[in-house]
């Protein structure tokens, strides 16, 4: 019976010709199948084909029709059909509906998509012009460089063109003509690496273009050999853009050899090695700059924050003789980083590092024996060994860091760390605990990390047995945006900036976390939390001796295992608010004695 059916059909398929498939559709009710010529007779019709931009994007013969080549070839390889559309971010639920012919259901499907998956210029293009109809008239946005649709082609023409002869490699490299190339005094050089990312990238590429506005600093991306999509995306952003220089090398360098090429060809006296997962805070240079002329300084590192403005890393410390290196003060609040002066360190992170570009060129920047992993630690440790000086945090500066988001970030680990400590094992004899003690901590002891053939010792902080002060937590319904920058428009600055001057005329030390803190590890360390009643998780600690501040009003469930309460209207007088501050610290076991 299969066979007949087989012979049935291919008779009718003679004798229908070009019909076949519509005589079908219309006597079984099924859809037609795609075919690359009804797929090229939907993009013509849609007016979203640019037949000129494809033809030359793909250097068609005359000969050849550019919609069916697009059908044949190029969706298949997701190459772009027009200078604002990125197929590979369109999706394919948009694609499918264009090459039926539904326009209206492929700019709908656009609109639905959230901005990092959109073009390289589609986020500040608005969907719902006709594309096909003149692409000169056709302005596009990008912080404040107006392109045409005509200027993006160009770009991605030549892009496409290049993608074969990478724009940059770094071969045998010749560290001393490096070492004495000339560079621009006093200009900054942002080394920043991507792979397989735009979304990101374009984010912290942008965060350091807007904070430094009225500062001499280029960018130099490395774009590790990501797939061709990402870098059209980069190209089309910055492929012009006076402070960015675009650098896309044959093969993933990795972050070492990454770092070292953009290095090499930047020209700045300085550099900034900067991950592509940060946001630079306001003001973030100056300081990092200022702490960098100090004598002895050899590097120095801004505050890596969480997004919710607890620390990420305030440093780099070996918690226990030769052990690996972990960052200082994770999890803690951003005061605990203030609290300690910055200074001593024996490494710093290479995700947010400034240093001498004739400092790091003489060192022959990172060692490509490690991948992706541990190259930040041994060039600090051979800094110091080789030029001598030290390594500083400047608390100040601050940028946000969400941390190991590069696809195969971890792969090597296990690697790095034994070629880590076969190096330097036996010099890493002593543990950092001074640097615990200058935050106003105690290094208890290094909690073995057993992840590999070389334990990470973890570092468990107390609070000093010796003249403890008690410590107190507020947990404020400040957003942690503005926490990181110490100031902003929320109503209740001026009250917590007066509750943490008297909590310090108590003699006690103070926190602050942010609305986006709801359960913090370090929790342990502190004695009373004062709790906002204006938060949305306004609720005690396991213990902790909380407090409840209100604004007056009695709240139903939130007072609810609150071991006191404070109202805002009672903190008014400032003797009055002492002496109700006191009177919690002695029911919480800290008696202040009356001034």
């Amino acid at each position: 019976m299969p066979n007949m059916r087989s012979h049935a059909a291919r008779a009718a398929r003679r004798l229908l010709g070009a019909r076949y498939d519509t005589v079908r559709a219309r006597l079984v009710g099924a859809p037609l199948p795609p075919s690359p010529a009804r797929e090229a007779a939907a993009l013509q019709a849609s007016g979203l084909f640019d037949a000129d931009f494809y033809r030359r994007l793909r250097a068609l013969p005359a000969s050849t029709d550019p919609a069916k080549d697009y059908a044949r070839y190029g969706s298949r390889q997701k190459l772009p059909f027009h200078p604002l559309i990125e197929p590979e971010y369109v999706g394919g639920d948009a694609l499918v509906a264009l090459s039926e012919g539904r326009v209206d259901d492929f700019l709908a499907a656009l609109r639905r998509l959230p901005v990092d998956r959109w073009g390289p210029l589609l986020a500040n293009w608005p969907v719902g012009q006709q594309l096909g109809a003149d692409r000169n008239q056709l302005v596009v946005s990008m912080d404040g460089i107006a392109m045409s649709a005509e200027e993006a082609a160009e770009r991605l023409i030549d892009f496409h063109a290049g993608l074969g002869h990478p724009t940059d490699e770094i071969g045998e490299t010749d560290w001393q003509a490096a070492l004495t190339a000339p560079r621009v005094e006093g200009r900054v050089s942002v080394i920043m690496l991507t792979y397989q990312d735009h979304a990101m990238t374009t984010a912290a590429v942008d965060a350091v273009l807007r904070t430094t506005e009225n500062e001499d600093v280029e960018v130099v991306l490395v774009d590790n050999a990501s797939r061709d999509a990402v870098g059209r995306v980069l190209v089309a952003r910055y492929g012009s853009h006076p402070r960015v220089r675009y650098l896309r090398p044959a093969v993933n360098l990795n972050f070492g050899p990454g770092s070292n090429l953009g290095a090499i060809r930047s020209t700045g006296e300085y550099l900034m090695l900067l991950n592509n997962d940060t946001l630079p805070q306001k003001g973030w240079l100056a300081p990092l700059l200022a702490r960098l002329t100090r004598p002895g300084v050899t590097a120095v590192q801004p505050l890596l924050l969480y997004p919710d403005g607890t620390v990420q890393t305030a440093g780099t410390v070996f918690a226990a003789p030769r052990s690996l290196a972990h960052h200082f003060l994770v999890g803690h609040p951003l005061a605990d980083a203030v609290r300690h002066g910055g200074t001593g360190f024996r490494a710093i992170t290479a995700g947010a590092m400034l240093i001498r570009a004739s400092d790091f060129l003489s060192l022959r920047g990172f060692d490509p024996a490690y991948v992706n992993g541990q190259e930040d630690v041994d060039f600090c440790l051979r800094a110091a060994r080789d030029i001598g000086g030290g390594f500083d945090v400047e608390s100040s500066s601050r940028v946000i860091h969400f941390e190991s988001k590069t696809p195969g970030r971890m792969a090597r680990a296990s690697a790095n760390r034994q070629v880590l400590m076969h190096r330097w094992r036996a010099e890493l004899t002593a543990a950092d605990a001074q640097q615990y003690a200058e935050a106003g901590l105690e290094l208890a002891h290094a909690q073995p990390d057993i992840s590999g053939p070389f334990a990470i010792a973890r570092p468990v902080a107390v609070r000093p047995r010796q003249e403890r002060k008690p410590r107190w937590s507020i947990a404020t319904d400040i957003p942690a945006a503005e926490i990181i920058l110490g100031d902003g428009p929320s109503p209740h600055w001026s009250l917590v900036r007066e509750l943490v001057a008297s909590i310090e005329d108590l003699g006690h030390e103070v926190t602050v976390d942010a609305a986006e803190v709801r359960l913090r590890a370090t929790a342990y360390l502190d004695d009373i939390r004062l709790v906002f009643g204006a938060r949305s998780d306004a609720s005690p600690w396991l213990g902790r001796f909380n407090v409840l501040l209100s604004n007056g009003d009695t709240t139903a469930g939130h007072d609810d295992g609150f071991d006191a309460r404070l109202t805002i209207p009672s903190l008014a007088n400032p003797a009055e608010a002492a002496a109700r501050l006191r009177d919690i610290s002695a029911s919480a076991g800290f008696p202040v004695a009356d001034v």
